[in-house]
């Protein structure tokens, strides 16, 4: 929801890591890279559900075949 829902998503594990994304609405990003070897993701919400959150896949820079994580929000 554009305006009112939003993913930030940091290369580290605290949101005073650098910010990689801040994304709102249908906003579809390229590849995140991330080289502190952590990711953290916040997803904040106005609290009203018209759509579907997020889907994200995560893959391991060592094997980047098989994915680390898989989840819808």
């Amino acid at each position: 929801e554009s305006s009112y829902d939003y993913l930030k998503v940091y290369d580290g594990a605290t949101t005073s890591s650098r910010l990689l994304l801040n994304a709102t609405g249908s906003f579809i990003p390229d590849s995140i890279v991330a080289t502190s070897g952590k990711m953290l993701l916040v997803f904040t919400s106005d609290g009203s559900i018209t759509n579907s959150g997020f889907d994200a896949t995560f893959y391991s820079t060592r094997t980047n075949t098989i994915p680390a994580a898989n989840f819808t929000v």
